[in-house]
């Protein structure tokens, strides 16, 4: 399943819920025309499959914070990294500085779509996509 295609199915009001709860309410406009965007944008067609995946993690006291396998996804106490990669890569990526265009045909991985609602992962992904701010293709 596709960025593009979870999105079609997700009203914008689930996933300003989820923005809400995680991030705080700043820019939710932004957001919000961000999702109106991505919905007339033309997803980019390229052979090279990128998969887009979330995990939770706890902060700890230790070097490395500590990766949760079992959560509720509402768990405003985790945080949450998306990062992808390219089919059978190691390499990992940030999807910070993606294109929309590219955004909306990347993959998104099985356990991902397990733990999470297509709006948490809309709303993780919308986050992420949006460090740079809002002003990109």
């Amino acid at each position: 399943m596709t960025i593009y295609e979870i999105l079609r199915q997700t009203p914008f009001t689930e996933i300003s819920e989820k923005i809400q709860m995680f991030y705080g309410n700043k820019d939710i406009d932004k957001f919000a025309e961000l999702y109106n965007k991505l919905l007339s944008i033309t997803a980019a067609h390229t052979d090279k499959k990128f998969t887009v995946y979330i995990s939770a993690f706890r902060i700890s006291d230790s070097d490395e914070d500590e990766y949760v396998e079992h959560f509720d996804e509402n768990d405003t106490s985790l945080y949450y990294d998306v990062r992808g990669n390219y089919g059978d890569e190691d390499q990992v990526y940030s999807i910070a500085a993606c294109d929309y265009s590219d955004f909306l045909q990347y993959n998104i991985d099985a356990n991902t779509l397990k733990n999470y609602s297509y709006s948490t992962i809309l709303a993780h992904c919308f986050w992420e996509i949006t460090a740079y701010g809002f002003d990109r293709q």
